[in-house]
C-alpha cells in the first residue's frame, strides 16, 4: 500500500508514517533486516532497534577544485555539509548482507535516486 496525496495534512502523514512503521516492524518479526540508507552520523543519533547502517552517501571526501566548490556552495547556500554517492556501497553492502535477505531500506525523506540498480 502506497499512499499517494497531493497535499497531505498532519494526520493524514501521522496515519501514512504509523503504518509505514507497524509493517516494517512485522515483516522485521518475519526475519527481514532494516538496512538504514541515511549518513553514518544520523544512524548514529537515532535508529530503528536492530537495523543495519548502510549509507547511500557520505561526506564529500575529496580536495580536488570540484570537490571543493561542492563544499563551499553547500555550506554557503545551503548551511550543510556536501555529500556524494558513496563509490564502495555495493561491496560494504555485499560485506553486510547476506545473498537473498530480505531487506526493508530505511531514509529520511523517501524519494528516488537516478542510480541504475541491477542484479546479479
Amino acid at each position: 500500500m502506497k499512499l499517494k496525496y497531493a497535499r497531505i495534512d498532519s494526520v493524514w502523514m501521522f496515519l501514512a508514517f504509523e503504518w509505514h512503521v507497524r509493517q516494517a516492524l512485522a515483516l522485521q518479526d518475519q526475519g527481514w533486516t532494516i538496512v538504514d540508507v541515511r549518513l553514518a552520523t544520523d544512524f548514529e543519533q537515532v535508529h530503528a532497534a536492530g537495523a543495519v547502517s548502510l549509507p547511500l552517501y557520505r561526506y564529500v571526501e575529496g580536495t580536488g577544485f570540484w570537490d571543493n566548490v561542492k563544499k563551499a556552495a553547500m555550506a554557503i547556500g545551503f548551511a550543510m555539509r556536501a555529500t556524494e554517492r558513496d563509490p564502495d556501497y555495493q561491496s560494504k553492502a555485499l560485506s553486510v548482507l547476506k545473498k537473498n535477505q530480505k531487506i526493508i531500506l530505511m531514509c529520511a525523506i523517501g524519494g528516488t535516486l537516478d542510480t541504475l540498480v541491477s542484479s546479479e
